[in-house]
């Protein structure tokens, strides 16, 4: 979660001549006076910012703020914009997100008699070429309702939809995959777990790099997998990540299934105990080495 406070504060002085002082000419004492109180107003803006965020996250439910994978809220000329972008699974949560963490933001914006220009929850992937795609936002003014869009998310074709409160979009999802309710956000309803696949998982349990791109890892906890692109491993700087549910086919193989049931490919080990990824006829293989016994919970929380 990043807060981007930098290219604002930068491009205030900028304009307000800040950078300039000192250049050989001398100022007035109003223009010393007029540097001053733009510092003291960016010190301010940037104060409010933390406030809203902390707002934000304080009213989230439990566990939905790993599902956030950036927020940016900014200051300028008194009004607060705010832009808040979740990992891939995050979508299927944006009515709790606006519900708690949206509304939380507005009740402190008008409790300290500050004015929201917009508020935006995004949530999309992009492919090897830097394009989006499986884009879904929500656009708000108010905090209530906004522009709804969906461009392949959900398996849905593209849909632009105005005055969209989180119900609407409660509406539009439909049923939430039964492996969000109760592995991503761990509800209270525990799910009955097959013991043959949790048999069959045993052996690759735990965290996995790839061989040629150590920031790229695999994370498998009991009958969960969650593949990862980290920007910076070193720094827990991650990118992109992906959960599946591993299951096992007729022939006793493992087999990793996305949201929407589909079969992504095989996992097995090699004679090096070494994980293995391919596609479902087998081609391509991906050779994974073991890095640890961490789940990527426990990588988020650090």
């Amino acid at each position: 979660m990043k807060r981007k406070f930098a290219a604002f504060s930068l491009a205030f002085l900028f304009a307000s001549g800040i950078l300039l002082s000192g250049c050989g000419s001398s100022e007035p004492a109003s223009s010393s006076k007029s540097s001053s109180e733009a510092v003291a107003g960016i010190q301010e803006s940037q104060a409010n910012e933390t406030k809203l965020e902390d707002a934000f996250f304080n009213e989230l439910p439990d566990n939905i703020p790993t599902l956030i994978k950036e927020n940016t809220c900014i200051g300028s000329n008194g009004k607060y914009s705010a832009s808040i972008r979740t990992y891939a699974s995050g979508a299927y949560y944006f009515p709790e997100i606006i519900e708690s963490g949206v509304k939380s933001f507005y009740d402190k914006a008008s409790e300290l008699g500050l004015e929201i220009s917009d508020l935006t929850l995004l949530c999309y992937s992009e492919d090897q070429n830097g394009n989006t795609t499986n884009m879904v936002s929500w656009r708000t003014t108010n905090g209530t309702s906004g522009t709804f869009t969906c461009d392949g998310y959900f398996d849905k074709n593209q849909v632009i939809e105005f005055n969209y409160t989180a119900d609407d979009i409660k509406s539009f999802i439909g049923e939430r995959p039964e492996i969000l309710n109760n592995e991503i956000l761990g509800q209270s309803e525990e799910v009955k777990e097959d013991e043959a696949v949790l048999e069959a998982a045993a052996p690759y349990q735990g965290e996995w790099y790839r061989e040629d791109n150590e920031n790229r890892r695999i994370y498998i906890h009991d009958t969960t997998l969650t593949d990862v692109i980290f920007n910076d491993y070193s720094n827990n700087d991650i990118n992109e990540s992906w959960d599946y549910t591993i299951t096992i086919d007729d022939s006793g193989n493992i087999i990793p299934q996305n949201i929407s049931g589909q079969n992504c490919g095989i996992i097995y080990m090699d004679n090096q105990n070494n994980l293995i990824t391919s596609a479902p006829d087998g081609s391509d293989p991906v050779t994974f080495i073991k890095a640890s016994e961490k789940t990527f919970e426990e990588i988020l929380a650090n």
